[in-house]
């Protein structure tokens, strides 16, 4: 039914909670070896007004990093509704080690992706898991629900289902990342990503400022793994079982949206819903008051479900 080896860093307190002087959750950080072999940075929040109730890995998009805007925003506000969230830096994105920027394959990208699953349901193993996810993130929450039968639900901001990319372009991309997957392919241009993607000025600002954002040109082997990820999804949509809170934004340049129809119409989840908003790709860095409506969305969905 539609209606979609570790070394602990110091502890730093996160937003209050709402009426109070209280901090809602603390956030650490702890690093951890994936099976690629690179020593990736795991951010962690924990409520501290009580027990957590459920459990959430996000999963940041191409050239970000688990405190990058959407995703901290996110991890936020989930931790201010008593759910520990977790969120990996991927290998040569944040803090992570690995060359800048590079996205090995498809494969190597969900096996990382599921070792920071692993570990977090290492932690509380009784509670109930939830992925989420905006662009890059939200496919890699897609794909890996195939693999973990018992995920509780996805949410999704703006998810990379489908790109706007034409067969010939594909083909190219192919040989590229077979004969070169290092070389940098499109010009960074960060200022004019960020007017496409981020509408509130203060949080714009915070994304153009951010000491960790990827702002190299895209590697040939990174564009072919977010390819050959929606042509995994493509094949797998009548697969995808979980619930499912799929957000889109209706001004998306970044994605193709037509693959969010299609997600939702091929899904075999009985229980989605999807969202559409008048945004851009960013959508927790939207002005108000659309952010409070889109995060007030997530929070009652997830209610519903934990």
């Amino acid at each position: 039914m539609t209606k979609r080896v570790r070394n602990e860093q110091k502890e730093k307190p996160v937003p209050m909670l709402e009426g109070t002087e209280e901090p809602a959750a603390e956030l650490r950080h702890e690093w951890t070896k994936t099976p690629s072999g690179i020593d990736c940075l795991i951010h962690i929040w924990s409520p501290l007004q009580e027990s957590p109730r459920g459990v959430v890995v996000v999963f940041h998009g191409l050239g970000g990093h688990g405190l990058f805007p959407t995703v901290r925003y996110l991890a936020e506000l989930l931790a201010a509704q008593h759910l520990a969230v977790y969120a990996m830096d991927f290998a040569g994105h944040g803090q992570s080690h690995g060359l800048r920027g590079y996205l090995s394959s498809p494969h190597d990208l969900l096996q990382d992706a599921l070792h920071v699953v692993q570990y977090a349901e290492q932690q509380s193993p009784e509670l109930p898991l939830f992925f989420a996810g905006n662009s890059m993130g939200g496919a890699v929450a897609l794909s890996l629900s195939l693999r973990v039968k018992h995920v509780a639900g996805l949410v999704l901001l703006a998810p990379m289902v489908s790109l706007p990319v034409s067969s010939f372009q594909r083909w190219v991309l192919q040989r590229l990342a077979a004969w070169t997957p290092k070389l940098g392919l499109t010009k960074s241009c960060l200022s004019k990503a960020a007017d496409y993607q981020f509408r509130d000025e203060d949080r714009k600002e915070e994304v153009l400022r951010d000491p960790f954002i990827y702002k190299g040109r895209l590697r040939a082997a990174s564009a072919m793994t977010c390819v050959g990820l929606t042509q995994m999804l493509q094949e797998t949509l009548g697969d995808i079982r979980a619930p499912l809170l799929c957000l889109l934004a209706e001004e998306d340049y970044v994605v193709d949206n037509r693959g969010i129809d299609e997600l939702m119409q091929e899904a075999c989840s009985v229980d989605k819903t999807l969202k559409e908003y008048d945004a851009l790709h960013g959508m927790l860095c939207e002005e108000e008051p659309l952010r409070s409506q889109i995060e007030s969305d997530i929070v009652s969905w997830l209610s519903e479900r934990i």
